[in-house]
């Protein structure tokens, strides 16, 4: 694990994609399939001669005049309720052309009450469910599909995004490897398949297909991401890297993308162009993003890199200023007066704290910092009296114990120090913690007496 800054999947515009050759949703997809009607005596109802010959007399009207043709359907299912249900079909479908989502799936159920094996309604109505995000309905039609004899690329790609929409990765693999047996070189199947083979553990598969399809789609930015996250999952960093750039290049800024991108350059101790994408992410950060753009921050004023970290600060400040409500401008504040302390601006740090304090008296965070002011400045009975307010703040409990154990070091009292230090990590372990408890130990054993 990378530590503070950590790292996250990334997607693009186009991550809710069907990922399906033929899109279900566009006008040309229904006219198409509208004008493709027949009927497969093995999955359909069976038609008298007087319902064929209807039928026969209503094909022509479909093609030429769909509303007239639906009006026509439509009376004739009004006089007769109990009529076949091929025209309910017909009449589902009709709407499903016009867009008419509820209603074209209300003629369908009627259609598949009177004819459960009815097939093309079952298809037809697992469009439409997917067209309205309703998953869970348009995968259990497009099972029935395939179960009644229907797998073909497009119930099985379905099949594939619904189970990939879902988490249900290894399903979603079957059924993508599945598709491609009618499509091998569909690129939609073959990203599909590539995202659930990094999902389920097989990254060095997916990473060759990803490298198959960049050959082929190298201006493809949502490629470029899938493919930095199979590069994330085996942690190799400077790979995501390049493949994030390539994204940006190709205009995937999202804040997400470049955040972790900044957090890549920060990990690789690339500093410089960290702050560079970290201030490119805050140009299209949300209120709902402030919370992630911190850690860089934090983690410039951990790495001592101040003057990047006074300028990522002010930049912060800037793209948020009058936009945080009370509990962020307080993060903000807190985050501020870190970087006042490490720059030798004291005075102003305690000010932004001690004002934040008036607001809010049990912020954990603001507490711990005046603490450590304290303690690096040997006023150990303000540290104290600091770091116990924050002890009685359960979220900040385990890191207040560390700073009173760090306190009683200051002060040579080791074995307070360790009954401090064990106590936090009964609440929190932590392998730097682990590692100072042994300092500590050791220091005991050695001045024993």
């Amino acid at each position: 694990m990378w530590g503070a800054l950590g790292w996250a999947f990334v997607g693009g515009a186009g991550a809710q994609s069907p990922w399906i050759d033929e899109d279900f949703r566009a006008d040309d997809y229904r006219t198409h399939y509208l004008a493709a009607y027949g009927v497969n005596m093995a999955v359909e109802p069976q038609l008298t001669a007087e319902d064929r010959q209807l039928y026969g007399e209503l094909l022509p009207l479909v093609a030429d005049d769909p509303s007239a043709a639906r009006e026509q359907v439509s009376a004739y299912l009004r006089d007769h309720p109990e009529a076949n249900p091929a025209f309910d079909f017909l009449l589902g479908s009709l709407d499903y052309q016009a867009g008419r989502w509820d209603q074209a799936a209300s003629h369908l159920e009627a259609a598949l009450e009177k004819h459960p094996s009815f097939r093309r309604a079952h298809r037809t109505l697992a469009l439409i469910r997917l067209q309205q995000e309703n998953l869970a309905a348009g995968g259990a039609h497009l099972l029935k599909v395939v179960t009644l004899g229907g797998g073909d690329a497009q119930s099985y790609g379905l099949l594939g995004y619904v189970y990939l929409r879902q988490g249900k990765y290894r399903s979603a693999l079957v059924a993508y490897q599945n598709a491609r047996l009618f499509a091998p070189d569909s690129l939609d199947f073959r990203r599909g398949e590539a995202q659930c083979l990094a999902m389920t553990g097989q990254v060095g598969q997916a990473r060759a297909l990803y490298d198959e399809l960049l050959a082929e789609h190298p201006g493809d930015a949502e490629l470029w991401l899938l493919r930095a996250n199979a590069s994330l999952a085996t942690e190799d960093r400077r790979a995501a890297t390049v493949d994030l750039e390539m994204a940006r290049g190709l205009g995937a800024g999202a804040f997400a993308n470049l955040n972790l991108l900044a957090n890549l350059y920060f990990e690789t101790e690339l500093p410089e162009l960290g702050v560079e994408r970290a201030t490119q992410a805050l140009a299209v950060a949300t209120v709902a993003d402030f919370g992630a753009t911190l850690p860089a921050l934090e983690f410039l004023v951990q790495r001592d890199r101040m003057a990047l970290a006074e300028r990522y600060g002010r930049a912060l400040a800037e793209a948020f200023a009058g936009r945080l409500d009370g509990a962020n401008r307080h993060r903000l504040s807190a985050a501020e007066a870190m970087v006042d302390f490490s720059m030798g601006r004291d005075e102003r740090g305690v000010e932004r704290l001690q004002a934040l304090l008036e607001e809010e008296p049990t912020n954990g965070r603001a507490l711990l910092l005046l603490g450590r002011h304290y303690l690096a400045d040997g006023d150990w009975a303000e540290a104290e009296f600091y770091f116990t307010r924050a002890e009685a703040m359960v979220d900040f409990r385990a890191e207040a114990l560390v700073e009173l154990g760090r306190l009683e070091v200051a002060q040579g009292e080791w074995r307070k120090a360790l009954a401090f230090l064990r106590e936090a990590q009964q609440i929190r372990p932590r392998a730097n913690v682990q590692a100072y408890v042994e300092q500590v130990v050791a220091t005991i054993h050695d001045t024993a007496p």
